[in-house]
């Protein structure tokens, strides 16, 4: 018996977005998903310490700006771009999936949450990912 829910989010071109629950019965988490291919904007030395500090920003942006009325303090972000992989004009996957607890249950097809979410996400984009000091963000692989 399948509970879980999967809806597309189409906020932007250069990003794929998705959100959705495990279980929307009884629901006490969900998930935003981003995916978009990362280039990054010059050469350094350290690229796990740029993943770590893009990873912290986006983080510290959804713990301040996630509404309390519906969602607890903590959230859990999985920032995956492979650092070994990653050198200048080449691009790598990148995938981004936040998991919010739940204060309290809500339907997740509703307009408000969809509202919600969308401009959390469109927030998150702006200020995180198109601002992003380390790396250029692309809908493909190749140009």
């Amino acid at each position: 018996m399948k509970n879980g829910k999967h809806i597309p989010l189409q906020v932007s071109k250069t990003y794929k977005t998705h959100f959705g629950t495990v279980n929307s019965k009884s629901m006490k988490s969900m998930y935003l998903t981003l995916s978009a291919w990362a280039e990054p904007k010059f050469d350094y030395d350290c690229w796990s310490c740029a993943i770590k500090d893009t990873k912290k920003t986006i983080k510290t942006f959804i713990s301040e700006n996630l509404s309390r009325e519906y969602f607890k303090e903590h959230a859990i972000v999985d920032f995956d771009l492979r650092s070994s992989g990653v050198a200048k004009d080449k691009r790598s996957f990148m995938k981004c999936e936040i998991t919010m607890f739940v204060e309290k249950n809500m339907p997740i097809k509703d307009i408000t949450t969809l509202t919600m979410l969308s401009a959390t996400t469109n927030s998150l984009l702006e200020k995180n990912f198109e601002d992003n000091p380390y790396f250029t963000f692309h809908p493909r692989k190749v140009q």
